[in-house]
């Protein structure tokens, strides 16, 4: 069975861009939904949300490890 690993990118504490739309809630709709549609399919996946972090480099070291 294959495997993924998916993250929303941004943080709790490192939002991205708000506006429009607000990048954070969108990313992690987005996220969630890609999921189901790969479980929908028999390939797991694996989702990440950062919520800890306060500055993007600590951010994407988060999602990496």
């Amino acid at each position: 069975m294959r495997r993924i690993a998916i993250s929303s990118g941004h943080g709790l504490h490192v939002p991205g861009a708000r506006g429009i739309i607000d990048e954070l809630t969108e990313a992690r709709l987005i996220t969630d939904r890609v999921s189901k549609i790969l479980a929908s399919a028999n390939i797991q996946c694996v989702t990440f949300h950062e919520n800890n972090t306060r500055n993007g480099s600590d951010n994407v070291n988060a999602i990496v490890r």
